[in-house]
């Protein structure tokens, strides 16, 4: 089991330098052997704290988020006062969307010792990130999208840091809040950002209704009719008669056929409001 948990730790350790160099590729097939060296020392010592505790770490950057809550369970069961099982445990059933119970094992690690960096953080950052999303959705509902995106940007940070584009992985967690974020900047008439907000959903759900709703809304903003079609005819075909999208389906058709018929004012040089005399 040393022998095993030593291995483990030698990879554990490369891995977690792979991964602050940005070696992502690298950092998760060294996670891999890690998990594959400790699971080895846990058949001979399956209650050893710090071969669970590492091994929950490997499973979390692996995105085995179910395995990680039965190992962070089984950790502290064995070590009840693990505030890194707490902060662990927290982070999975976070990754699977369930924020309440994620808070929970947050704040009760916290309580043990509110001097525990990661678990401070960890949080501090959930409270925020909630409180900041449901005034975003709120006035949201009320069509102040101003100032609803300023609150939808307040809790991004919260777990993006200042750089929204960054930790993509996160994206699991505030999928739903980008797709509110994509429809503010569709609103306000920010077609390049709701592109790009659009995208960066569909990275994570191909299927997004909303993704597709508020690409269609900036592609017609910049009078790209074809791809504002199409990109309606994606969104009714997944949200069936829903009237939103139907809407938008049927005005990018109605812009798409204008667009198509000869400007005869354009031809004569004359405004649309011209007098026959000056068409003649």
């Amino acid at each position: 089991a040393r022998n095993a948990q030593k291995l483990g730790q030698a990879s554990f350790d490369k891995a977690m330098a792979a991964q602050e160099k940005g070696d992502t590729e690298g950092a998760k097939r060294l996670f891999k052997e890690t998990h594959y060296n400790l699971g080895n020392a846990l058949k001979a010592a399956p209650d050893a704290p710090s071969s669970l505790e590492m091994d929950a770490r490997c499973m979390i950057n692996l995105g085995m988020y179910a395995d990680a809550i039965q190992t962070t369970g089984r950790l502290l069961k064995v070590k009840p006062s693990s505030l890194d099982g707490f902060l662990l445990r927290g982070q999975a059933y976070l990754f699977e969307g369930e924020q309440d119970v994620a808070m929970q094992h947050f704040k009760e690690g916290y309580k043990s010792d509110p001097d525990h960096k990661e678990l401070k953080k960890a949080y501090k950052d959930l409270k925020g990130y909630t409180k900041e999303e449901s005034v975003g959705r709120d006035l949201a509902n009320k069509n102040n999208y101003p100032a609803a995106l300023q609150a939808i940007e307040k809790a991004l940070h919260f777990m993006h840091g200042e750089d929204l584009a960054a930790m993509p992985e996160m994206d699991v967690i505030t999928i739903k809040l980008r797709e509110l974020l994509c429809k503010c900047y569709a609103k306000l008439k920010r077609a390049e950002e709701a592109l790009a907000c659009a995208r960066r959903v569909q990275q994570h759900d191909k299927e997004s209704i909303e993704a597709f709703k508020r690409s269609c809304e900036a592609y017609m903003q910049q009078e790209k009719w074809d791809a504002a079609v199409q990109s309606c005819e994606n969104a009714v075909r997944r949200a069936g008669n829903e009237h939103e999208a139907r809407e938008l389906y049927d005005k990018a058709k109605r812009m798409k056929f204008k667009s198509e018929q000869k400007d005869y004012y354009g031809v004569l040089g004359v405004a649309k409001d011209a007098t026959d005399k000056q068409i003649k």
